[in-house]
Order: structure tokens, then C-alpha cells, then sequence
């Protein structure tokens, strides 16, 4: 009798877990603003509240990071960026912008992250150490392009780790980058 209430509590504890994580983060989350301040209506803060499995649509537009950090996915997370739909024949596209060394993601393990429709940019960003971006999860770039980064080891994507893999899909390209994909 005491083992089957040890095993009852136990279950509340992991149901409550659950249910404090589902009140913490949003599955879906549009960004209107495009700047790197720290903002909570920034891609940057979004990252940090999105749910696993969860989609952040950012305004078509430049974002610039000024934040030398890259944006984190981490905790296991799968997370999907892309753009707001297109009207008509009027699309502007999607570009993030890096400004430091650190490229502009950080796919850690176990986690992993999907680009939709855009481009991540390394034009006058300094030399870094990983490229545009650092992958030791699951990266998925579909209709996207990474540019014009400049690493030690990396260029484009530093892909990390036994448990890391890149899926490119549809139009994906990673062009004008020096380093090189790691496998």
C-alpha cells in the first residue's frame, strides 16, 4: 500500500511538471519586431519561450544580431523559423544577419532545429570558430541558404557529434562560405 501512494505521488510530480513546463512556453509565437535588443518580441526571446515542437513566424524583413551570441535551441527542443506567409507576388525575404564570431545558431544535443524560406547571412561578420551555424542536434534547412561565412572549421554549418545530422530539402543551398561541412 505505501509503494503503490510512493508511485501515485511520484506520477502528480511528473504530471505537474509537465503541466508548469505547458504554462511557461508557447507553441506558436509570431515575431513583429526585428531587432536583437533583448526584447521579448524578438526572435531571440522567442527562442527562449517557444515549446518543443513549436513554430516561431518572424516578419519578412533583416534581422541584424548585435548580440555577438548566437540564438540558442537547447533542452532537448525541436523548433521551426520561418517566415509570415507571402501576399502576391510581393515577397521579401527573411535574412538574419550575423555581426560576431559566433555564427547565428546553436543547435545543442538532443535538440534540434528546422529553417524555413530563409537566409542566414555571414557578410562582414568576423572569422568564428563554428560558421553560420554550430550543429550538434538535428538541423533541417528547406528552401533556405546559409552564406558568406568565414570559419576556423565549419563555414557554412560545424556539424558536431555522433548524434548530429543536416538534412537539406527543397531549395536549400550553403554557398560563398570558406571552412567546410563536417560529417
Amino acid at each position: 500500500m505505501l509503494v503503490a501512494g510512493g508511485l501515485v505521488a511520484a506520477s502528480l510530480v511528473v504530471v505537474t511538471t509537465d503541466v508548469a513546463q505547458a504554462a511557461t512556453c508557447q507553441a506558436s509565437i509570431r515575431v513583429n519586431d526585428l531587432g536583437d535588443t533583448g526584447g521579448g518580441r524578438q526572435l531571440r526571446g522567442a527562442l527562449a519561450r517557444v515549446c518543443d515542437q513549436g513554430t516561431i513566424t518572424v516578419k519578412r524583413g533583416t534581422i541584424t544580431l548585435v548580440d555577438p551570441a548566437a540564438l540558442i535551441i537547447d533542452g532537448g527542443r525541436r523548433v521551426t523559423v520561418q517566415p509570415t506567409p507571402t501576399r502576391g507576388n510581393k515577397a521579401v525575404p527573411l535574412k538574419i544577419v550575423a555581426t560576431g564570431p559566433n555564427g547565428v545558431f546553436r543547435v545543442l544535443p538532443g535538440s534540434g532545429l528546422t529553417l524555413n524560406d530563409l537566409t542566414l547571412d555571414g557578410t562582414g561578420a568576423p572569422q568564428g570558430a563554428t560558421g553560420g551555424v554550430y550543429n550538434a542536434g538535428t538541423l533541417t534547412l528547406h528552401d533556405s541558404t546559409i552564406t558568406d561565412f568565414t570559419s576556423d572549421s565549419g563555414g557554412g554549418i560545424y556539424n558536431e557529434g555522433s548524434g548530429a545530422s543536416v538534412t537539406l530539402d527543397g531549395s536549400a543551398a550553403i554557398r560563398r562560405n570558406s571552412g567546410f561541412v563536417l560529417a
